[in-house]
């Protein structure tokens, strides 16, 4: 397959998470290009792979003069803004989503669940069930496992 990861971070634990993502992907022979959400052109969008990944951790933005937790980071929310004023469409599209957080939040990974409405405004094919990562740096050894199962069944097909 031919994989589109993009990925959006402020710690670093969603770009560890991708590359490990990257690396099983292409310890299965598939090609993977991964790319920070900020340098993503619709161009890479509109470019035909087989899979986008989409990947971001759970961050909180100020909406309407107030601290609004649950949101997407900064780089794909622009993203997301970046499409919607382009009216991009992408049907038949398959994406995969994944995000990091903290259940000690009240909206725990609600990240993936901002990634998953991107896809359906896109008019994208989830290919499967939104990871939802908690507490990556704290269970580390415990989420590269989980993470390392749902790459692995994604590719599977």
């Amino acid at each position: 397959m031919n994989i589109l990861l993009i990925y959006a971070t402020n710690s670093s634990g969603t770009l560890v998470a991708s590359e490990l993502i990257r690396d099983t992907l292409q310890n299965q022979k598939h090609d993977v290009t991964m790319k920070r959400a900020n340098q993503v052109e619709l161009a890479d969008l509109k470019a035909k792979f087989d899979l986008v990944i989409l990947g971001s951790c759970t961050w909180g933005r100020v909406i309407d003069h107030r601290w609004v937790q649950g949101q997407l980071q900064d780089h794909l929310f622009e993203l997301r803004a970046k499409l919607i004023k382009a009216n991009l469409l992408l049907p038949g599209h398959k994406f995969a989503v994944f995000a990091l957080g903290d259940s000690s939040y009240t909206e725990f990974g609600a990240a993936a669940d901002k990634l998953v409405a991107m896809v359906n405004d896109l008019g994208g094919e989830l290919v499967a069930e939104p990871l939802k990562i908690d507490g990556w740096f704290f269970h580390q050894e415990d989420n590269e496992e989980k993470l390392a199962a749902w790459t692995k069944r994604l590719a599977a097909g």
